[in-house]
């Protein structure tokens, strides 16, 4: 969809940026409920899931809630050995999440949250250890392949508001390992690629649930320690991200050119969502190749932004959303009142996917 916004548009200028001006709104609107949409296996399903949670809450007790800033540069040498859970999310998993469970629930009060978060977790397949672990989370971190989704293979790190559940030893096995306070859980039954195939446990409250794909990966960071590139959203608010951007597939490099050079022009985005007064602050940096392309970007982030904008019910949205170029990164907010942010989830959001609230009060 978004490919066919790049053809059939008259150049216009706005805040001293020349770009193309486009009247297929439909694409923008119809990319945008794609991803609340899709349906995809296990972890990445839960992950949907938990993101609605967090956006909707800040519609009050109607729906769910989300918040925080952004991280500046953390690309640092790597570590010798591991300290904290999170260490060991690896850097083939390019996506990595932040959700404070703690924040939402203050935000949105007990009844409203435990409500949204069981109907969160319903989306996903798993009914063990990890679905009880997110239940009872104070902030989890999920660390997602992009180029894969559909596959489920991932890293989630869930910190319990108190103490993490032992898994029983009739369908796991525990063994010691080399870090001191480290326990590690095998599991002995079939475990398809989209489950949990080991857990380790750190210290009290730390689970860190591995599908069987990534568990060679985090045993080697067990021996030598955390990715200097790994994901590292900051710990602020109630959610934050660190995508490491990739190239398209060659097939899909062919096909659309000009979409393959925008994403080229992308090295990393850092974003955030935080509460702020009766509604939603987001902000983001997409840190580019060079100048050249974080101007591409800007201007493909604005026709979008002009394109969506023309459709009715979406002008008051957008109007909060402000894009500036700063030498090669792109800095974008967007600040979106409660009634605004109860319209756009109206629009994009499928109705099922909504907690039974009154979303007219």
């Amino acid at each position: 969809g978004v490919p066919r916004l790049l053809r059939g548009g008259t150049q216009v200028t706005s805040q001293g940026v020349p770009r193309l001006r486009y009247r297929n709104t439909e694409v923008v609107l119809n990319y945008m409920k794609s991803f609340t949409t899709h349906r995809t296996a296990g972890a990445p399903r839960l992950f949907t899931a938990l993101i609605l949670l967090v956006f909707a809450g800040a519609c009050g007790a109607e729906v769910p809630a989300g918040g925080v800033p952004v991280k500046t540069a953390h690309d640092t040498a790597a570590a010798t050995t591991v300290t904290r859970a999170p260490e060991l999310i690896p850097a083939d998993l390019d996506i990595v999440v932040r959700l404070d469970l703690t924040e939402a629930r203050a935000a949105l009060g007990p009844d409203a949250s435990e409500q949204l978060l069981t109907r969160a977790l319903d989306e996903a397949p798993d009914r063990g250890l990890a679905r009880k672990a997110v239940a009872d989370a104070a902030v989890v971190w999920l660390g997602l392949r992009g180029a894969d989704l559909d596959t489920g293979d991932r890293v989630m790190v869930v910190r319990a508001r108190e103490r993490s559940e032992i898994p029983d030893r009739l369908s796991w096995v525990q063994r010691d390992t080399a870090l001191d306070g480290v326990l590690r859980h095998d599991n002995r039954g079939r475990v398809a690629r989209d489950g949990t195939a080991t857990i380790f446990r750190f210290g009290a409250r730390d689970a860190v649930f591995v599908s069987p794909v990534e568990l060679h990966s985090v045993e080697r960071l067990m021996r030598t320690g955390a990715d200097a590139e790994r994901g590292q959203p900051e710990a602020r608010g109630l959610l934050s991200v660190d995508y490491r951007a990739r190239r398209l597939p060659p097939s899909l490099e062919d096909r659309y050119p000009s979409l393959a050079a925008l994403v080229r022009g992308i090295r990393r985005f850092y974003g955030s969502v935080a509460v702020a007064g009766d509604g939603l602050e987001l902000e983001g940096r997409i840190r580019c190749t060079g100048p050249n392309e974080a101007n591409k970007i800007i201007r493909f982030l604005l026709t979008l932004r002009d394109a969506a904008s023309e459709r009715a019910g979406y002008t008051e949205v957008l109007s909060g959303l402000s894009l500036k170029r700063a030498d090669s990164n792109v800095n974008l907010r967007w600040v979106l009142r409660r009634d605004s942010l109860r319209e756009l989830l109206r629009r994009i959001v499928p109705k099922r996917r909504l907690p039974n609230f009154d979303l007219a009060r």
